[in-house]
């Protein structure tokens, strides 16, 4: 089975307009979706694109951090305070990834450049499940089109949606449990098996 890695980038509640009950409940569904998929993904990691302040402002990642988050989780930052540049995700991994899925309510913030810089940086399969962002919103949707069509040429998957991305993840999970569990054929019997 693949090595998947579900990062969270930008659903601080620092970034949402809490006055716009879209943001907060896409942060919520996001939220949601990610104790859904744990289980079944071998890392959660949440990305901040800054460490200590951003536009003048305090920035306190402990305070950030969402209830969900666990001990073992992953944090991932851009020290600078310049966004998740070129660098992101080198020299994170003992074992990088094989697929990546991506999610976050800012579609442009979370998806433009960071997953080409994924997909560059270490080579894995780099998917954008388009209902965890906020690219169906009627304000965005003609401009997010673009941008996610633009992935699309890169390789990205912006067609799969979260629960079909699931879905595939728990069959590729049931496909190696029953590989596992199937008894050598010689081993099944009285006989010693040849080695």
């Amino acid at each position: 089975m693949d090595n998947v890695l579900l990062i969270v980038n930008h659903v601080q509640s620092g970034y949402l307009d809490q006055n716009d009950p879209d943001d907060v409940a896409l942060r919520q569904k996001i939220l949601d979706f990610v104790e859904e998929a744990r289980p079944h993904v071998n890392k959660v990691a949440w990305s901040y694109a800054m460490k200590d302040s951003h536009q003048g402002l305090s920035f306190n990642i402990a305070k950030e951090r969402p209830e969900t988050f666990q001990d073992n989780d992953l944090t991932l930052t851009n020290n600078e305070g310049k966004g998740l540049d070129s660098n992101f995700l080198q020299d994170v991994f003992d074992e990088k990834p094989d697929h990546v899925i991506l999610v976050g309510v800012y579609f442009e913030a979370c998806s433009a450049g960071t997953a080409k810089n994924i997909k560059q940086n270490i080579g894995a399969k780099v998917s954008v499940p388009m209902d965890m962002t906020n690219s169906a919103e009627p304000a965005f949707k003609d401009f997010y089109y673009k941008i996610a069509k633009d992935l699309h040429a890169s390789g990205i998957d912006v067609k799969t949606s979260s629960a079909e991305l699931l879905e595939q993840i728990k069959l590729e999970q049931t496909q190696d449990n029953t590989i596992d569990e199937k008894p050598h054929p010689a081993l099944d019997s009285h006989e010693t098996p040849t080695l």
